[in-house]
């Protein structure tokens, strides 16, 4: 009989005469299966949807397959895992298999429903203690007992014995399949269920498929080459030769897995879940083939069982249509700095050699009755603090045997109030001599690691630092008597940490690396944070006259604090000192610009200890030295790093990332400005006394308040505009300036190239602000902050005590509340002559809120007299913005409706300083041209609305408003 296919309204039927697979139409679904007499061997219901289908003539199975595809223009996503899952018929399918030893009769999937069975410590293990079949009472039921390694997972299913009918899932490749060939993953289990899909390798790649996404084997490629080992090492790891004392002598690496996978670090292939992946073993002589390997760029990959560490080719592998590539020899050389003293286990990435108990009576699965694989038995971690009821498990070289004396897992231990402590091991071992100036080495090679902390310490006789290993997260500092000054989690993760002798402090770094090849991603922010103990540091300093006791992070929970308008902002109402009561905390209140951000921390009393964050430069920080980041705050948390000027850059960095001062060069320079309202004379030019100038990338003007990416190092002019620009990162950027008291931003045409020792004079610079005419008249100072404007006292429920009667005091929450407050019934008028800006000029140009608890736009006026119009010349109106979010500002003239406006900014900013107690942002500025004809001799009115209103934090603060005349 040929292959049929029988389409109806609902559903699809293959029919080859040996047996007849249902789908569903339109979805694809498996619905039915027939075969030898059985009319379905699915469960009505299966609910995982199936893509492709293949049924060939003669075949009593058919081929599944699934297309994945990412269409240009589409958004990243995240595709966590994909299963082809097929349920059989529970009253026919009984006896599951997944290989020689791992068979078995299975129990019922209603014995774990309730009744049947008891939910253990996760929800897929169920202890069965009323099974409909009685000889699975006991026995605990749990999925990932069925799972199995890549390499292994061959073929597994499930046998009906009447009639005799087997159910068999065989995969024929497992390129894939992500994680390489150690990589557990799920067979079956009770259901009867079927996951995955397994190796069928005499025909693979298969020749019938004619989709154009499958790759036949002529259009595959072919890599071969030999891997060899180099080691000093002289111990004999079965079934490996020894290794020769001789550096140059080298060995084929019997039995390596070699492997090709997408592009990465080293060991890459273990997370990446993108790409195929091919994988084979070499022989005793360290020869290997991949073969059918699907077009691409590549890297080999490799490790061998017996050492430790991974191997990984420097050359990319391209693979093309037909191509049969050779490698030659390649060599490993694993880390070794020097001669084994001790070691415990064996290098195979499992801890299948250690001590692995017997398992709970109460729980067990009896395939793993005597089984070598006894490690799947159930609750095996609960066995440790069974096995070390009083004390952790103490380990002695020479004595120990790890086959009986340690335990296969370093877990946690149960206290008796059902929560969980750590745990401490301990290696003893003697040494019969001691080299004091040499540097010891303790391999840690991890076979699996789960949300784990694992701690080293670095003690200097002063300061005694504890990292996780293998994250590198500080989760210990002691420091004069204090046994950990931080509290227990540090959840932010640190990347790279120095101490020096004699030094009570420790330096901390990242290194931030895109490779070559990899895609473009955006990396938002990173911070460095330090979580210190609540019970100690109550006192908190980032200036002068920034510093208090701080209320504790207990005061922000439910029952002592209320969130405020946003999460951040919590209103104390009941907390554990009374002191604190009515006040808000915030952190956003403690933030600071850049170039005052010189040193923040925290004070304990008792000892007296201070915790303070120092910051040698500021280069590694983007946005500029007005940019506002986060310090302290209540935690008591520190955020951030500060200058520490006298020693940078460091002389003792030793990584190649980073330049040392004799690898970096200087800038120095004048910076001029000319401006006619200073001096009638066009040609005058003056220093720009307290300029800010700065390198960063090229870009455009004023980008490197945006520029997320590079270095940036910044200066400020002296009187006569002289400035110098030390220890500069070699590369290119542009030189950028602003003068505060002038409007606009300057940037130097020429790219500077720093190179090492390079000592560049740019000589004099001249910026000319913008300006076309006289002076009319003008609101603010032009510096970039809306400082100088009316700051209205908080609300008396809404208070920081720290900023009562503080210059800072638009820090205070909640003022811009207080616009609506002020202004009840109509919005601000300014009178030009006649109002004052610090009194009559709100600093926040924000939203209203209406009764409806929606908000509306505000349209501000700037009233003005004009004794002669000249209808044929153009004004311009300035307008410097200090900070602008989500907002749309509109300008009118003389016409409240006029439509449409004489401007539109559309919409700008994302800067949320009104919200975060800012009192500036970005900056903006926008020059308006207005038509002599459009103003009135006498009597004139700008409109500025504020257009987009959603929310009470969209809106401007104004930086300086000014109009001039034509001239």
């Amino acid at each position: 009989m040929k292959l049929r296919l029988h389409v109806q309204d609902r559903h699809v039927v293959m029919d080859n005469g040996i047996l007849k697979v249902t789908l569903s139409k339109p979805d694809g679904i498996v619905t039915g299966i027939r075969y030898n007499g059985i009319g379905n061997l699915l469960e009505i219901v299966n609910e995982e949807s199936n893509r492709g289908f293949v049924m060939l003539h003669g075949s009593s199975g058919f081929y599944t397959y699934a297309i994945y595809e990412h269409l240009e223009g589409w958004p990243g996503f995240n595709l966590d895992e994909t299963r082809i899952v097929f349920k059989l018929r529970k009253d026919m399918f009984h006896y599951m298999a997944m290989a020689d030893n791992r068979q078995r009769y299975m129990p019922l999937p209603d014995d774990r429903l309730p009744g049947r069975g008891q939910p253990l410590d996760y929800p897929e293990a169920i202890l069965l203690f009323n099974p409909i079949e009685p000889q699975f009472k006991g026995e605990v039921d749990d999925k990932y007992q069925y799972s199995c390694e890549n390499k292994d997972n061959k073929v597994h299913g499930w046998i009906c014995d009447d009639p005799s009918v087997g159910f068999w899932q065989i995969t024929p490749s497992n390129e894939f399949k992500t994680g390489g060939p150690l990589k557990q993953d799920l067979t079956s289990h009770v259901g009867p269920t079927t996951l995955n899909a397994l190796k069928e390798v005499v025909s693979w790649p298969y020749s019938f498929p004619e989709s154009a996404d499958f790759q036949s084997s002529a259009q595959r490629g072919n890599v071969r080459g030999r891997l060899l080992l180099r080691d000093r090492i002289s111990i004999l790891f079965f079934p490996f030769k020894r290794i020769s004392d001789d550096p140059q002598k080298k060995s084929g690496a019997n039995g390596a897995y070699v492997g090709l996978a997408p592009p990465g670090d080293i060991g890459s292939w273990q997370r990446e879940g993108k790409g195929y992946q091919f994988w084979t073993r070499a022989d005793e002589e360290g020869y290997f083939s991949i073969n059918d390997i699907h077009v691409g760029d590549y890297s080999l990959y490799a490790w061998i069982p017996g050492f430790i560490g991974d191997y990984k080719n420097d050359e990319f592998i391209s693979i093309t249509p037909g191509c049969d590539i050779n490698t030659g020899d390649l060599v490993f050389e694993p880390p070794r700095d020097g001669p084994t003293l001790w070691e415990i286990g064996t290098p195979d990435r499992s801890a299948r050699e250690f001590y692995v108990p017997d398992p709970n009576p109460k729980y067990i699965n009896k395939l793993y009755v005597d089984h070598p694989d006894k490690f799947r038995q159930y609750g095996l971690w609960e066995r440790y603090a069974e096995l070390y009821p009083n004390a952790d498990l103490v380990y002695t070289i020479g004595k120990s045997n790890y086959g009986k004396d340690w335990f296969f897992a370093h877990v946690t231990r149960k206290k008796d109030d059902k929560t969980y402590e750590s745990t401490t091991w301990q290696i003893k071992f003697k040494l019969d001599t001691v080299k004091p100036n040499g540097t010891y080495r303790l391999r840690l090679a991890l076979a699996s690691a789960a949300q784990a902390i694992l701690e080293v310490v670095m003690d200097n006789g002063i300061l005694n630092v504890t990292l996780s290993k293998p994250d590198g997260i500080v989760t210990g500092i002691r420091y004069n008597g204090l046994g950990n000054l931080l509290e227990i989690v540090n959840e932010e993760s640190n990347r790279g940490f120095v101490m020096l002798h004699g030094s009570s402090g420790f330096y901390t770094y990242a290194i931030y690396e895109r490779l070559e090849g990899w895609p473009g991603f955006n990396l938002d922010e990173t911070r460095i944070v330090f979580k210190l103990r609540k019970d100690k540091f109550h006192y908190m300093a980032m200036a002068d006259n920034r510093q208090r006791y701080m209320p504790l992070p207990d005061d922000r929970l439910p029952g002592r604090g209320q969130p405020l308008d946003y999460p951040e902002a919590v209103l104390i109402f009941n907390p554990i000192e009374p002191q604190f009561k009515g006040e808000v905390d915030d952190k956003y209140q403690y933030s600071c610009e850049n170039k005052d951000n010189k040193v923040h921390g925290w004070i304990c009393d008792d000892p007296s200890v201070g915790f303070w964050q120092i910051t040698p430069s500021n280069e590694f920080k983007t946005g500029g030295p007005l940019k506002q980041d986060l310090t302290s705050h209540v935690g008591p948390t520190t955020l951030n790093a500060l200058k520490e000027v006298v020693s940078w850059p460091y002389s003792f960095p030793e990584s190649a990332d980073f330049q040392s001062s004799a690898q970096r060069g200087n800038v120095r320079g004048r910076l001029l400005h000319r401006d006619r309202r200073i001096s009638d004379d066009p040609q005058k030019q003056r220093g720009a006394n307290g300029a800010y100038v700065g390198l960063a990338p090229p870009g455009d003007i004023g980008s490197w308040q945006r520029e997320g990416k590079g270095y940036q190092f910044w200066t400020r002019a002296d009187e006569e505009g002289y400035f110098s620009i030390n220890n500069i990162h070699i590369g290119h950027y542009n030189l950028y300036a602003w003068i505060p008291g002038f409007i606009g931003d300057y940037k130097n045409d020429e790219f500077i190239r720093i190179t090492p020792g390079s000592k560049i004079n740019t000589g004099d610079l001249v910026y000319e602000p913008p300006r076309d005419g006289p002076i009319l008249w003008e609101i603010g100072t032009p510096d970039r902050s809306a400082r100088e404007f009316y700051v209205p006292d908080p609300n008396p429920k809404y208070i920081n005590k720290l900023y009562v009667d503080h210059p800072d005091k638009f820090r205070q929450y909640g003022l811009w509340k207080r616009y609506a407050e002020l202004y009840p019934n109509a919005d601000l008028v300014y009178t030009i002559g006649k109002s004052n800006y610090a009194k009559d000029w709100f600093f926040a140009h924000v939203t209203r809120k209406k009764d409806d608890k929606t908000y509306k736009s505000t349209t501000w006026q700037i009233k003005f007299k004009l004794d002669t119009v000249k209808p044929n010349g153009t004004y311009r109106l300035r307008l410097a913005l200090a900070s602008a979010a989500e907002a749309i500002l509109e300008v009118r003239i003389n016409e409240k409706d006029q439509n449409p406006a004489q401007f539109s900014s559309g919409l700008i900013g994302k800067d949320n300083a009104i919200a975060r107690h800012g009192i500036h942002g970005l900056y903006w500025l926008f020059n308006v041209e207005i038509r002599g004809t459009l103003l009135d001799k006498g009597d004139n009115t700008i409109y500025l609305t504020q257009a987009n209103a959603t929310n009470p934090f969209q809106g401007v603060m104004y930086d300086y408003i000014r109009f001039e005349a034509p001239y």
